[in-house]
């Protein structure tokens, strides 16, 4: 600003609102606030841009009543809202945790004749899941559904964490198996391996071995962390037959790999495998060692 008054340029809407979003990016929400209310004052008139800017200074700071009141402002001078300004109003919901204001916003949305999109939904989503309110961000996919949006697995990721945090564990594996069978369905390795590592926490292995099954029918392959926490699971239930069954489903998968790229196996595999051995031979299972110790891809 300094500098153009220094060089007598003649300030328009472009350049300060260019100045305001610098400011939005370095965190001085108040100070782009003060030109915003210097042009409202003053002129030139602000535009959509200029509002939107602000908004999103104000949201990235989680001040959400000071973005809530920017757009009674910009109502005032008879500017319409866009996408973006709702999206950025339902972001800054997400900084605060707050779930309450979201469906009103998403109402507003509406008001103005906008179907919200997959990022609003995002938005919001993430918002409930920060604010812990699975029940609202599982209506925010049926919403989805609703208006013939294909969630992605962002969505559905976001959603399944929120349902970690509340314990839902069986509400998350019957989602994720209803989902995996749904044609076109996107999620990805990392929807699938959120919800192994909650089954695993309170025990529930047969449940991890089906969402392993799953895994490997849409060709996604699970993390070397994710078998050793079943082995473990699997070792305590004493079912070793069940460890020898998914070291055979590693080795087909690690086999397939190697012929098709010609990459040998990780090191993670031969620390899985000597742990597997570990678990029998702790537990005297003498043959399926055997198989284990000399059964390799390599």
């Amino acid at each position: 600003m300094a500098r153009m008054e220094k060089e007598n340029v003649e300030p328009n809407t472009i350049l300060l609102t260019t100045a305001i979003d610098s400011l939005a990016r370095e965190g001085f929400a108040d100070r782009a606030l003060a030109i915003l209310k210097s042009m409202e004052e003053n002129g030139p008139a602000p535009n959509i841009y200029t509002y939107n800017t602000v908004t999103r200074a104000f949201a990235e700071a989680g001040r959400l009543e000071d973005a809530l009141g920017l757009l009674t402002n910009l109502k005032g001078r008879g500017l319409t809202p866009d996408y973006f300004t709702f999206t950025t109003l339902l972001m800054a919901c997400g900084r605060t945790g707050d779930s309450e204001q979201v469906s009103d916003i998403m109402a507003l949305m509406k008001q103005y004749g906008m179907v919200p999109d997959d990022i609003a939904y995002g938005a919001a989503i993430d918002a409930h899941r920060r604010a812990g309110n699975s029940v609202k961000a599982l209506e925010c996919l049926q919403d989805m559904y609703r208006h013939r949006l294909e969630p992605s697995a962002a969505h559905y990721n976001l959603v399944i964490r929120t349902l970690r945090a509340e314990g839902y564990v069986d509400k998350m594996f019957k989602m994720v198996m209803a989902i995996s069978h749904k044609e076109g369905a996107k999620i990805n390795a990392n929807t699938f391996e959120l919800v192994i590592e909650a089954v695993l926490e309170v025990g529930q292995w047969r449940e991890a071995l089906l969402l392993i099954q799953s895994m490997e029918r849409l060709s996604f392959r699970p993390s070397m962390d994710i078998y050793v926490g079943l082995v473990e699971q699997l070792e305590r239930a004493r079912q070793y037959k069940a460890v020898l069954a998914l070291y055979k489903v590693r080795v087909r998968a690690i086999q397939r790999t190697w012929i098709s790229s010609l990459t040998f196996p990780s090191p993670s595999f031969a620390i899985f495998r000597w742990r597997l051995c570990l678990v029998c031979v702790s537990r005297r299972s003498w043959s399926v060692t055997a198989t284990i110790s000399t059964k390799t891809p390599c």
